[in-house]
């Protein structure tokens, strides 16, 4: 947890920095108006403490992700440490799940069901961080697992099965009005997937070059996540009757780009 704060925070404030000058280059007489309202984005206060609902208000728009992670770690890890004394790690994950259940049904009873829009961002942060810590602790209860050929085989489909169906999803032009479903069906699939290769039982790649690349992106994902929005807007700033398409092509490699850098 220290080392994910700790990543997140350099890249934050430098996209924040790079956000600023797009800003005061090319919007200058609306600067004012775009910086004090994102104010509370820059120290992770959107979604945590300014409940206005409406996260594009902030300067950069996956801060309201990055402020409700960092929301929900302030109980989530202090809860963990708690359990830690009594339970296993994997029983630990599953009480943080079912304490985010309590709380889903108890504030949904009282608001009949119609949830602030900070609070459902709030629910899917710590229930994507309680899948994460429960996929990491199944890992290692499958590893110590002993299985036979045919099951083997078949959790190395499973797990290239997961990750590569959600990067079809990403592809493929799909409704609007599915997004929810394939989000599920995504979470789903990248759980089953990164657990078995955690369990080292799926397909292991010994080529050191391959897994360093590999480790090299997983390593630049959070700068590409935070970056993307920033070329996004210079995009528009500069031209925004771009296509679609053509926006998408621009996009990714000018954020790989920066990420690198």
């Amino acid at each position: 947890m220290k080392n994910k704060v700790t990543a997140l925070l350099n890249v934050h404030f430098l996209s924040i920095i790079v956000m600023i000058i797009i800003i005061i280059c090319f919007d200058s007489s609306s600067f004012w108006d775009i910086f004090l309202s994102g104010i509370p984005s820059i120290f992770f206060l959107q979604m945590a403490i300014v409940w206005s609902g409406d996260f594009n208000k902030a300067l950069i728009v996956p801060e309201w992700y990055l402020s409700a992670m960092l929301f929900c770690m302030l109980f989530m890890v202090m809860i963990f440490l708690l359990l830690g004394q009594k339970f296993k790690g994997i029983y630990s994950t599953i009480i943080l799940v079912a304490i985010l259940i309590i709380i889903t049904i108890t504030v949904g009873l009282i608001t009949s069901w119609k949830f602030n829009e900070n609070i459902v961002y709030d629910i899917r942060a710590w229930g994507e961080m309680s899948i994460g810590m429960f996929s990491y602790y199944f890992s290692i209860y499958i590893k110590n697992k002993t299985f036979g050929n045919n099951f083997n085989l078949f959790i190395k489909i499973v797990e290239l099965i997961g990750y590569s169906i959600p990067v079809v999803f990403g592809i493929i032009p799909i409704s609007a009005n599915y997004q929810a479903y394939l989000m599920i069906v995504t979470v789903i699939l990248e759980f089953l997937a990164v657990t078995i290769t955690f369990s080292e039982k799926g397909n292991i790649i010994k080529d050191q070059k391959i897994n360093k690349a590999f480790g090299y992106l997983g390593a630049i994902s959070l700068p590409i996540y935070l970056f993307h929005p920033v070329i996004i807007n210079l995009i528009d700033y500069i031209n925004k009757s771009i296509p679609k398409w053509a926006k998408y092509i621009i996009v990714f490699p000018l954020t790989l780009i920066l990420s690198f850098l």
